[in-house]
């Protein structure tokens, strides 16, 4: 609502600032005018800032609309940015959601079938998570993910992607990371006993390069339990989370808390409780 002072301009603060624009320009014009003085000195002065009022409050006044388009659509952008940031992100972690992984999957094994490359999916899962909920409630296995999120991200490149796929379980993409991706996978799994947080992981890793036996189901992974790709990623990507799924359950079946990597020839043993 306009001030019942303020009768040149539409609000309190628009005067505000064509007061100040109207000071900067009569000591702009002092400055530039050393050489008038007595009547036409003092004339100049007081008739600049007027002058420089009642333009300011005619343009204001004219381009009102403009101003409020604008603001609106700065206010829209803001919203739309928000929500893509919610659509694509964990609420609970604050990373890489199973959509975003999967966009991301996409565009990785996209860019590695036309320029090469080898890229390298790491899948995590928590170990007897499922006691930390029963034992010490839900809030208390929020802030573990929280926490087991932080120490994961602190291992990893910028590069490199981190998702959560479900409920205590995580992706890991690491493009161009074939050959380095096991000693990553281990530094992930120290990484997480080493901070004591109350649980370990198993870890499954797959690289473009030998992915091959664990593409097939693992016997020991439950019917229903592998977040395998939804619709829309690569074959060659989707062939490398299946197979560091299974991988996964078998670093579970083998005493959990371990690395498996799936290979041409089998899951080989990366690390014994």
């Amino acid at each position: 609502m306009r001030s019942q002072w303020n009768r040149l301009s539409l609000s309190a603060d628009q005067l505000g600032s064509a007061l100040l624009l109207a000071i900067v320009v009569g000591l702009t014009a002092f400055a530039l005018a050393p050489e008038l003085s007595g009547a036409p000195l003092t004339a100049y002065l007081v008739a600049a800032p007027v002058v420089a009022i009642v333009c300011i409050v005619a343009w204001r006044r004219e381009h009102k609309d403009t101003w409020a388009l604008l603001r609106a659509n700065l206010q829209l952008r803001e919203q739309a940015e928000a929500l893509l940031q919610e659509a694509r992100h964990d609420p609970l972690t604050g990373i890489d959601n199973r959509r975003s992984w999967t966009e991301k999957l996409d565009r990785e094994g996209q860019r590695a079938a036309r320029y090469g490359g080898d890229p390298a999916v790491i899948m995590l899962d928590l170990d007897r998570f499922k006691s930390v909920n029963d034992l010490l409630g839900h809030q208390a296995g929020d802030t573990v993910l929280i926490d087991l999120t932080n120490v994961l991200l602190a291992s990893l490149r910028s590069s490199d992607t981190m998702a959560r796929l479900g409920g205590d379980e995580f992706g890991v993409l690491l493009p161009d990371g074939g050959a380095h991706a096991t000693a990553v996978a281990e530094k992930l799994r120290s990484g997480i006993e080493q901070e004591a947080l109350g649980v370990t992981v198993s870890v499954g890793v797959a690289t473009a390069a030998s992915p091959h036996t664990s593409t097939a189901a693992s016997p020991h992974r439950p019917p229903g339990a592998s977040p395998d790709m939804p619709p829309g990623a690569s074959p060659d990507m989707q062939t490398l989370v299946r197979a560091a799924d299974a991988a996964l359950y078998d670093a579970k079946a083998a005493g959990r808390n371990r690395v498996v990597v799936a290979t041409g020839a089998g899951p080989e043993l990366r690390h014994a409780a």
